[in-house]
């Protein structure tokens, strides 16, 4: 009867597997050994209050939505009992080993926001934690700075949108289709994107049309960047400076449209002034 062991792990063997050993040192001071931290000796399926403290022993606080699941949602229990009597599942059996939060969620944004030149750490916070927390997804607490993270500013009139306008939200019954987003993806972040064009593609180059080489688009499309004298190949001298735009950019039909025609424009004299023919016709001083 002398000498017989008196801690847990001195007559059973380990039902998780050298999974708290990194607490060893701390937890041996207990009495009764390691298990006794947290199991009595009524029943190893038991676990007396203040239960199991999962930030301490495995470094991952359940929090938020976490704390509002059942345990098997990530331990998911096994059909069988093992050698030990176990059913609960291992975290790692299910989603492998847990580094973040995209070993067990998949990535909606399908990785827009681990490309190169971002930021891989904002205040000690990687991955999902860049923008979210654990309360759900859908919450930003610490904000969603928009050039930053697209590249796009939402300044002027941009700015004073909704988030709707260019990201519309998702039916409920296509979230599911959508990768979880309630939200949609912007259709582009170029003017022509968003935008019609009101010129029927007078400006358009290679496919494109840049609508920020006449217009402060960021504010209104009313106004105007365009400097004629070098922005165009003609050059407004002082009388053709005085006239309104109208003078020479006037309607016409493109289609079923009605646009005012900017280009092409001829830059003779004679393409918009018509010839005098009676001064043409009059003989000239000394001729017969």
């Amino acid at each position: 009867f002398r000498g017989t062991p008196n801690r847990c792990e001195g007559c059973h063997s380990d039902a998780h597997e050298g999974a708290f050993d990194r607490f060893r040192g701390k937890l041996a001071r207990a009495e009764g050994g390691n298990c006794a931290l947290c199991h009595s000796t009524d029943d190893f399926a038991t676990i007396p209050d203040p239960g199991f403290r999962h930030a301490e022993f495995t470094g991952f606080a359940v929090l938020g939505a976490h704390a509002q699941s059942r345990c098997e949602t990530c331990h998911a229990p096994s059909d069988l009992p093992d050698e030990h009597g176990r059913t609960f599942g291992r975290v790692a059996d299910h989603f492998g080993a847990v580094q973040g939060c995209a070993d067990c969620h998949e990535d909606v944004h399908e990785g827009r926001f681990d490309a190169r030149g971002l930021p891989r750490k904002i205040d000690d916070r990687t991955g999902c934690a860049r923008c979210h927390d654990e309360s759900s997804f859908r919450a930003m607490p610490y904000g969603f700075e928009h050039e930053r993270w697209t590249g796009f500013p939402l300044t002027g009139a941009h700015g004073e949108q909704s988030c709707s306008t260019c990201h519309p939200a998702v039916p409920p019954s296509r979230v599911a289709a959508n990768g979880g987003r309630s939200w949609s993806a912007a259709v582009g972040n170029a003017c022509q994107d968003c935008h019609a064009d009101p010129h029927a593609g007078q400006f358009r180059e290679s496919g494109v049309t840049d609508c920020s080489t006449c217009h402060a688009a960021s504010h209104s499309f009313g106004e105007t960047v365009f400097r004629h004298n070098l922005d165009s190949r003609f050059a407004l001298d002082e009388t053709h400076a005085a006239l309104a735009c109208s003078a020479c950019h006037e309607p016409v039909r493109v289609g079923e449209v009605e646009v005012v025609r900017y280009k092409p424009l001829g830059r003779e004299c004679s393409s918009c002034h018509a010839m005098n023919q009676d001064v043409l016709r009059r003989p000239r001083r000394g001729s017969r």
